[in-house]
């Protein structure tokens, strides 16, 4: 059973890597929303800070998206998640250009 879980992990394309901070950036963001003291001005913004430390640190550049929490209304966008799909999106051209120019030199 447990292989068929792993396989499916590969599936869909994704490495632990990605997958653990897809994880992190969903909890961040469902805990705005369930978490209702985490509404409150003093609270959510010490999480807004926490995960915006965390988009600085994994995410590098990408992660000034984040910087949108601090300005009051943005924090109903699940603004953790959308710096996430922006930075997978842009690994996987990073990736694809690396390949290539690796094709290239190869040739």
């Amino acid at each position: 059973m447990k292989q068929e879980s792993i396989n499916a992990l590969w599936s869909i394309g994704l490495t632990w890597d990605e997958l653990s901070t897809l994880a992190v950036c969903l909890a961040l963001d469902l805990m705005d929303y369930l978490v209702p003291f985490m509404m409150t001005p003093v609270y959510g913004d010490l999480l807004d800070l926490i995960g915006m430390v965390f988009a600085f640190m994994y995410f590098n550049s990408i992660g000034t998206i984040m910087i949108l929490e601090l300005i009051p209304g943005f924090d109903i966008l699940p603004l953790s998640t959308i710096t996430w799909i922006t930075w997978y999106i842009n690994t996987g051209k990073v990736n694809k250009k690396r390949s290539r120019e690796q094709l290239e030199n190869w040739r």
